[in-house]
């Protein structure tokens, strides 16, 4: 971490000698930096980062530059709890990303902008938002993300509760599961997919054992476009 942080700012330095040449690569290391400061859980000094590299993405009419230092503000924002702050930073980050064309951070900031959705208590929302990442994801052919969309859904799902919700919530499960298991994909550190693990008892009785499992084979069975495919049609709105 130290010969990390003394190449990052022996980077810095360099830069500024520069000048005005070197900015791209100066807000770059200014990212870099902030990331090193948020591991140290300096949080502060990692916002105060992050914001002078948008500054600059901002002044050089970097679109998918400044897209990317304010979703990863957004993401600080949300990480503190603030809710509000995180949702304005990456409503912003998704128009600089879509001036950009760029397909995945629109899909993951519009994944973001569901999961803070979801976290106010706004599960209409949240669901818009999921079914506007999924279909990025689809195309792209990313199962990652993708499945982290595909389990989100399904969270929404079983936080809405009705009997119905959770049937379809436990198919699409279990097609998110098997996904990121035949593609190799992580699970840990997937909060709607570890929320869900945690209710599966739960769940298991209320839907009864035999009706649980068949409704996971169900998704089990879906290969990757079906799964999207069942997942939107379960999600379409009136």
């Amino acid at each position: 971490m130290l010969e990390a942080d003394a190449y990052l700012q022996e980077s810095l330095e360099i830069c500024l000698e520069i000048g005005p040449a070197a900015e791209p690569l100066l807000a770059s290391v200014l990212v870099s930096r902030s990331i090193q400061a948020l591991v140290r859980k300096d949080f502060e000094s990692g916002i105060s980062l992050m914001k002078e590299s948008l500054k600059i993405r901002r002044a050089l009419g970097d679109p998918g530059g400044t897209a990317n230092s304010l979703a990863m503000l957004g993401e600080l924002a949300s990480s503190l709890g603030n809710l509000s702050e995180a949702r304005a930073f990456w409503l912003e980050a998704l128009e600089f990303a879509k001036i950009a064309g760029e397909k995945r951070i629109t899909a993951i900031i519009v994944g973001s902008l569901g999961e803070v959705s979801e976290k106010m208590g706004a599960f209409d929302e949240a669901l818009n938002f999921y079914t506007q990442s999924l279909p990025i994801a689809q195309k792209l052919r990313d199962y990652y993300l993708a499945g982290i969309n595909l389990f989100a859904l399904a969270s929404v799902k079983v936080s809405q509760g009705s009997g119905t919700d959770v049937e379809e919530a436990i198919k699409i499960f279990g097609a998110a599961k098997t996904l990121h298991r035949k593609y190799g994909a992580r699970l840990s550190g997937i909060g709607n997919y570890e929320e869900i693990e945690r209710k599966i008892p739960s769940l298991r009785e209320s839907l009864g054992e035999e009706f649980f499992e068949a409704a996971y084979a169900e998704g089990e069975a879906m290969d990757f476009d079906q799964a999207v495919a069942f997942a939107l049609s379960q999600t379409e709105f009136d």
